[in-house]
């Protein structure tokens, strides 16, 4: 049973990464309200992820949503980036598999959330798909900040 999960997973992701299309398109993200600016909170989970695939951890860390540094030291943070993601590498691909709109979550305070999943290939690992989940929330000040991320 084990080996027919893993080979349907590997099949549902190599059709991801061969352009097989979902219900929403990319450009889309399941139930936005129209006042966001969805190219703008792409842009910056972007950004983001590139500090991670250059090593950058702790200016990644500064970047977190002030939500997200309370549930997080910075020296965990350092640990679990170096454990974890460091042996990866960088990111040889990465593409959107799925976007979707909160505007809440358990345990944070109401606002703008939006999750943006990835299905990326590592330079370490250049045929697992790992799919990224980075969580965006929007600043008092209008920037969007990322909440959460998460890799399996």
């Amino acid at each position: 049973m084990k080996k027919y999960l893993l080979v349907l997973m590997c099949v549902v992701m190599a059709g991801i990464f061969a352009g097989c299309s979902c219900s929403k398109s990319k450009n889309e993200v399941a139930d936005v309200p129209s006042h966001i600016n969805v190219k703008e909170v792409r842009a910056a989970s972007l950004a983001w992820l590139a500090k991670l695939d250059n090593g950058w951890f702790m200016q990644a860390y500064d970047e977190l949503a002030g939500f997200a540094k309370e549930r997080i030291t910075s020296e965990q943070w350092q640990n679990d980036m170096t454990t974890f993601r460091r042996p990866l590498g960088s990111s040889n691909s990465r593409k959107e598999i799925f976007a979707f709109y909160q505007s809440e979550f358990p345990d944070a305070p109401k606002g703008d959330f939006i999750v943006i999943q990835y299905g990326t290939l590592f330079e370490a690992a250049p045929r697992s798909v790992v799919v990224e989940s980075v969580t965006l929330m929007k600043q008092e000040d209008g920037r969007w900040s990322v909440s959460g991320y998460f890799m399996k």
